[in-house]
């Protein structure tokens, strides 16, 4: 018995279909037939095949590349790395790096074309940004990037956000630095824990660089100082920034809360550095709940996910519009009775894509300015990511536990 993998790229091939026509859509990538000797469908069957994971579209719209994890069960060991498709179909997927059993992760497309991604030099050692040509060749690592953990290329190609973890307080090492095998705690506040991950004194900072060749200069670290986070643990990543058009503006995700209310608070909120005046803006206030995720439109307005309520980490997210020149603030999903998982802009600036669980199934829909909300797909499967490809096409995931043949 042959089984067919689960998870495949696929591009809608039109972005104007009428709601829940779903027709026009083409597979760009799935994994081959695993065979199954035993009739089982055992772990050892689902580490044989490709997790499809981070997808990024070229300027162009003309290529598609995406992570493909595999798994080495003797070795006890995945590997990842960075593939391309045309974003036509039929043509061939072909592998972009070799990390020589070091894991590769984040590509991304700079606005030339070329692309990036993370990856360390030797085992154990911090990630370095590093460029490549846009088939893959010419891999070089990127002066200045040791420890960077996420980047977000500016608009105009000259600038870039990046993420690292900045030491801030104090912890037993440090205060006894005779008992360096000492595995002792000193808590002073309630966020000693979160989820799996012990408070270690260290914070995710937002840095903006400028890119020089391939060297990084001029590294600013615009939370300097500040016992927050951007993005927020434990599953936020560069989706929680945003450069605006003109690449003289970022927009990033914080929750700058202190003590008991940030143990008890799910009170996020999107801020804009001025890399200009050096000044940051909090956009979100006073929204109690949840804001995140922030992207500019191409006139300039911001967007971002807004959950109402605090402390109710399952409460809808909205896409919330604020045009900046005057603060007006409106939600354009208010017709959808639930929340929104991923978005992104149409070409023309009036019209987002996201997708969106309703009666079980994750599905792609589109909403106007005016909220006006459109299911575009429709079927026993669930989209998991949405991004535009070329001005007439969409590019998303989709994953369903019925495809097995």
């Amino acid at each position: 018995m042959k089984l067919a993998l689960h998870f495949a790229l696929i591009a809608v091939m039109s972005i104007t279909f009428s709601a829940c026509d779903n027709q026009r859509q083409q597979k760009l990538w799935s994994e081959p037939d695993v065979d199954v000797t035993d009739g089982r469908f055992s772990p050892e069957v689902l580490w044989q095949m490709g997790n499809v994971a981070e997808l990024a579209v070229s300027p162009d719209g003309q290529t598609a590349i995406f992570t493909i994890s595999y798994t080495d069960i003797a070795a006890n060991k995945s590997t990842t790395e960075i593939y391309s498709v045309p974003s036509s179909g039929g043509g061939p997927i072909i592998q972009l790096t070799s990390g020589d059993g070091l894991s590769v992760n984040s590509p991304a497309f700079l606005p030339d074309g070329r692309i990036a991604f993370l990856r360390p030099k030797a085992k154990g050692a911090d990630n370095l940004l590093w460029i490549a040509n846009h088939d893959g060749s010419n891999p070089q690592p990127v002066a200045n990037s040791e420890g960077v953990e996420g980047f977000l290329f500016a608009p105009c190609g000259k600038r870039v956000a990046l993420v690292r973890s900045v030491k801030i307080d104090t912890d037993i090492h440090d205060l006894y630095p005779d008992l360096p095998k000492a595995n002792a705690r000193i808590e002073t506040d309630l966020m000693y824990r979160h989820w799996n991950h012990w408070a270690d004194g260290s914070y995710s900072h937002v840095f903006v660089a400028d890119l020089q060749g391939n060297e990084l200069l001029n590294s600013k670290d615009i939370m300097e100082g500040e016992r927050h986070h951007s993005p927020l643990p434990p599953f936020g990543g560069v989706e929680q920034l945003a450069w605006s058009p003109d690449s003289k503006s970022l927009a990033y995700t914080s929750k700058k809360l202190q003590g008991k209310g940030a143990a008890l608070s799910t009170n996020s909120d999107i801020f804009i550095y001025s890399l200009e005046t050096a000044e940051t803006k909090n956009v979100s206030a006073p929204n109690a709940g949840y804001d995140t995720n922030p992207a500019f439109a191409p006139d300039g307005s911001l967007f971002w996910l807004s959950m109402e309520r605090d402390g109710y980490e399952s409460d809808r997210n909205r896409l919330c519009v604020m045009d900046l020149s005057n603060g007006q603030k409106s939600y354009v999903t208010e017709s959808f009775r639930s929340g929104v998982d991923d978005y992104c802009w149409a070409p023309d600036g009036q019209t987002l894509y996201f997708v969106g669980v309703w009666h079980g199934t994750s599905m792609i829909h589109s909403t106007n300015l005016q909220g006006e909300v459109r299911q575009l797909t429709d079927g026993q499967y669930d989209y998991a990511s949405v991004a535009l490809l070329g001005d007439q096409r969409l590019l998303t995931k989709r994953h369903s536990m019925s495809e097995a043949d």
